[in-house]
């Protein structure tokens, strides 16, 4: 057995712990930042997709609010980037809509709904890209869209429909190729709001 002075064993601790803090993008000296923040802060900078506060990676919980004072959204960062979970609320408190985010980009299950509770959209994501099933609906509760998506790519069968309930499109991706009713490229119903662009 190696006998150490204590002094040497603080020392080696010391090190391994502040290994820690690195590999982890936190050091005692971004501790004094914040660990929430109104979005409308000075000092707070996006710069290429990346959060800054007072020239630092931004680290805790981004907060915005309505002009009435009613809480619009909280969203977590991690070094500058989007990490864990977003939420937003309507104006009148009701759900808007939940988000997860992992190193900046979209990732599993991000829900929305419409101001009176109704779902507004439901979509899976995968590093950033869609994955799965997305669907949203019109605020009359009427089916919008029903796409499928692998590695962020349409395939499979994808439908549409009018706030009415008739078909818009319906069609099939196969190897790369439509088959079917493509419908209108490019719009978004009425009533509707792209959210993946807003997320």
């Amino acid at each position: 057995m190696i006998n150490l002075p204590t002094t040497s064993i603080l020392a080696i601790g010391a090190l391994s712990i502040s290994g820690v803090w690195a590999a982890n993008g936190w050091s005692p000296l971004s501790a004094k930042q914040p660990t929430e923040v109104e979005a409308t802060a000075p000092g707070l900078d996006r710069v290429d997709g990346v959060l800054y506060l007072d020239g630092r990676h931004f680290t805790g919980t981004l907060v915005e609010h309505y002009e009435n004072g009613a809480l619009h959204s909280e969203t977590e960062y991690r070094s500058g980037q989007r990490e864990g979970a977003s939420t937003g609320w309507y104006s009148d408190g009701a759900r808007r809509f939940e988000r997860e985010y992992r190193n900046g980009r979209k990732q599993g299950e991000h829900i929305g709904w419409w101001q009176d509770g109704s779902l507004h959209f439901l979509y899976t994501f995968e590093s950033g890209v869609h994955e799965g099933n997305a669907k949203e609906w019109y605020p009359n509760g009427r089916l919008y869209r029903d796409f499928n998506y692998v590695d962020g790519q349409e395939s499979g069968a994808q439908r549409m429909w009018h706030p009415d309930g008739s078909v818009r499109a319906n069609y099939v991706i196969r190897n790369g190729r439509r088959f079917g009713l493509t419908g209108s490229k490019g719009c978004v119903g009425a009533g509707m709001t792209n959210e993946e662009e807003t997320g």
